[in-house]
């Protein structure tokens, strides 16, 4: 039980650091491409420090968590990395309208309206139900400069019929 609870406070004191962090760098004057990945990076730690905490057991949890730490951080720098606000809320946007509108292998293509090597197709490839809720699986394929990264994610409606992100 102590080392659960010490378990805990180290991942409150984790999230605490990096809100800090993220609230340091929001309030800068200059904010650059570099500072946005690194904000990305920083709350990809955070949520995948969560998420890695939340899995398996007493034992496994530090290493589950250092896991997601370290997930987070990669996928989480890797879009901000080349695009600003604007476009990742559009970029968001897709997402949800694709995974609203189109069936499973359908896929729909964003473009960057500002930078013309960059785009993202986006992909439902599974649809399941969990808890009674509709979710999802979907995958993006991110691609600049003749690059590609591909990221699955999984999703589920929540009360409200919003896609949130499943935390595992």
């Amino acid at each position: 039980m102590r080392s659960m609870k010490k378990c805990n406070i180290l991942k409150i004191n984790i999230i605490k650091n990096l809100a800090t962090v993220f609230l340091l760098l929001n309030t800068l004057s200059c904010q650059n491409k570099e500072d946005n990945k690194l904000i990305g990076e920083l709350l990809g730690s955070a949520i995948g420090a969560y998420l890695g905490s939340s899995i398996g057991n007493e034992s496994t949890k530090a290493i589950s968590t250092i896991i997601g730490t370290t997930a987070g951080y990669l996928i989480g720098g890797k879009i901000v990395e080349f695009l600003d606000e604007e476009e990742i809320t559009e970029l968001e946007n897709s997402i949800q309208t694709t995974l609203n509108q189109n069936v499973t292998n359908d896929s729909t293509l964003w473009e960057s309206s500002k930078l013309k090597d960059t785009s993202v197709l986006i992909t439902p490839t599974k649809d399941f139900t969990k808890n009674n809720f509709k979710c999802r699986e979907y995958q993006k394929m991110i691609t600049r400069d003749n690059k590609q990264i591909l990221e699955n994610s999984k999703v589920c409606r929540d009360k409200d019929g919003n896609w949130k992100k499943l935390d595992s």
